[in-house]
């Protein structure tokens, strides 16, 4: 089983993401989630939604679960990235971390707010 690298670099200020060494495709993001957005990190926004989308189908091969959890993935690895210097993570950081996700989701009613 291979264990894809995933970077995030700006080159001349131009945000890519590379899987290994090919750049990542935000379409099957955006059959998703419909958005006029291009890949970016960094900071909270659009751009750095779509590529938390992006990074989870590709690691995971997950709809449901890419999309529920692209915003807590975005919030923990996607906007803290240093904006010039980027991130890297390995897919097995990223099944780990959805797999601990699931598994605390699991038997969950909603928000407990200690009344």
């Amino acid at each position: 089983m291979s264990n894809k690298l995933y970077r995030g670099v700006r080159k001349e200020h131009v945000p890519k993401v590379y899987v290994d060494a090919e750049e990542l495709s935000l379409d099957a993001a955006k059959k998703l989630r419909p958005s006029e957005a291009t890949v970016e990190f960094g900071y909270f926004g659009d751009g750095p939604s779509q590529t938390s989308l992006a990074i989870l189908l590709d690691a995971t091969e997950d709809e449901q679960n890419s999309l529920k959890y692209m915003h807590e993935f975005k919030a923990e690895f996607i906007a803290p990235a240093d904006y010039q210097l980027g991130f890297t993570i390995l897919q097995s950081q990223i099944k780990s971390w959805m797999e601990k996700k699931i598994a605390g989701s699991s038997g969950s009613t909603g928000w407990a707010w200690g009344i």
